[in-house]
């Protein structure tokens, strides 16, 4: 019976872990933005689109590479601006409660304009982003547990990629 226990519970360990694999490997980031300062990069700033090309929705990843964990992380606003000139706005969000050093946090996918993608899997869109732009400050967090949020560039200067 303990075998069976410990087996199962390794087996469960590993589906999870597959799973966590599979939906990062899903999507394919590029730096936007990053906060620097006299030690180096703090945190980075990735937008995603889906690996097998643009369908319509997009993601963002923080990244923290300072040696202090960071409470309370949030993104501002977004702007999309698709190849026809339309422009999609969507809410600024919360990205996690809790940022460790090295540790990395995505945002759940804005709908940016999949309603207009087609094929059997939707998973093309011919309108596709072209410009990204957020409001200021990008990224606001704590720099302790319950404490005031501050917007990233108090830590210091953004670099627009």
């Amino acid at each position: 019976m303990k075998s069976y226990l410990t087996l199962s519970a390794v087996a469960l360990f590993l589906v999870a872990f597959a799973q966590a694999g599979i939906s990062q490997s899903n999507w394919n980031y590029t730096e936007f933005a990053y906060v620097s300062n006299q030690s180096g990069k703090l945190f980075s700033l990735e937008y995603g689109i889906h690996k097998n090309g643009y369908n319509g929705r997009v993601k963002w990843r923080i990244t923290n590479q300072s040696n202090q964990t960071v409470y309370d992380v949030g993104i501002s606003d977004k702007s999309y601006t698709l190849a026809n000139g339309k422009v999609v706005k969507r809410s600024g969000e919360r990205i996690t409660s809790s940022l460790a050093p090295g540790q990395s946090k995505e945002t759940m996918s804005d709908a940016v304009n999949s309603s207009e993608n087609y094929g059997n899997w939707s998973d093309k869109n011919d309108n596709p982003v072209r410009y990204l732009q957020l409001a200021t400050p990008m990224i606001k967090f704590a720099m302790e547990k319950n404490g005031t949020r501050i917007g990233w560039d108090q830590v210091g200067t953004v670099k627009m990629k």
